[in-house]
């Protein structure tokens, strides 16, 4: 089971008259390219209770036609942009991992020799804790006397400005750690 952090909202929970409150497209839409941006994807969380109307602080069994008609621009927008629009059962199915934008400015760094060894691989770690990057039991990961072989670091650099996908990249950290160069 994946925990997907939420990204946006078509609306928000006002606490002082007990409902929630439609927001516009545009504020949702702003979260959602965020949310892009650092995740590669955006999780955007709608309550029912947004596109009721309120009469006298208590639902009804009306629709809000201006929520629907902004969940409609929201929607719209979305897909001007070409985003692709799944359930969340399925944002992982379209790749084999995902892998947060941070590791990968650390691969890029690391590749041109901003960052040191030991600070690459706390990225390293942090894909194996999360199940991102999978190693048998019996590995190791952490820093070795070996040096880390040239033909990864050339890797991370093109991993990192996306010549080359996850999968790929991922599979040169798994030969590294098969092979006890990084050991966990």
């Amino acid at each position: 089971m994946y925990r997907f952090p939420e990204i946006g909202t078509t609306g928000i929970f006002d606490p002082e008259n007990n409902i929630f409150v439609g927001i516009t497209h545009e504020e949702t839409f702003s979260d959602t390219l965020n949310g892009l941006e650092k995740y590669g994807f955006a999780v955007i969380v709608s309550h029912p209770q947004e596109f009721s109307t309120v009469i006298n602080g208590t639902y009804t069994n009306q629709i809000n036609d201006s929520q629907i008609s902004e969940l409609e621009k929201l929607i719209e927008k979305i897909q001007q942009k070409g985003i692709k629009i799944v359930p969340i059962g399925k944002i992982n199915l379209d790749s084999q991992s995902i892998v947060p934008k941070w590791v990968k400015n650390n691969a890029g760094w690391w590749a041109v020799g901003d960052i040191d060894d030991e600070t690459f691989v706390q990225g390293i770690q942090y894909l194996v804790q999360e199940k991102i990057i999978l190693v048998s039991e019996d590995s190791k990961i952490g820093s070795n006397e070996q040096n880390i072989p040239s033909w990864i670091k050339s890797n991370a650099g093109l991993w990192a400005d996306g010549s080359i996908d996850d999968e790929a990249f991922v599979q040169g950290i798994q030969y590294l750690i098969k092979n006890g160069i990084i050991t966990y």
